[in-house]
């Protein structure tokens, strides 16, 4: 609950501006980086191999922050 969060955090010395609920996207689920390699023909780009829980996906991603053992949303 963001209102009990927020009421939380005042308690403990934090001033808390503004409380805005926010909805998790749906479908989008967290996956955590298990490699990173080159992409054999872009060089801007990575293959990552990132597991989702069910099942480890391959996923092509040109983000430069991107390194194993991060979580991500797939």
């Amino acid at each position: 609950d963001i209102v009990k969060l927020c009421e939380d955090l005042s308690r403990l010395g934090l001033e808390v501006e503004s409380c805005i609920p926010c909805v998790a996207p749906k479908n989008v689920v967290v996956g955590k980086v298990l490699e990173k390699a080159p992409h054999k023909n872009a060089e801007k780009l990575s293959v990552c191999q990132v597991d989702v829980g069910k099942e480890v996906l391959q996923i092509v991603c040109g983000a430069k922050n991107v390194a194993p053992n991060q979580f991500v949303p797939v």
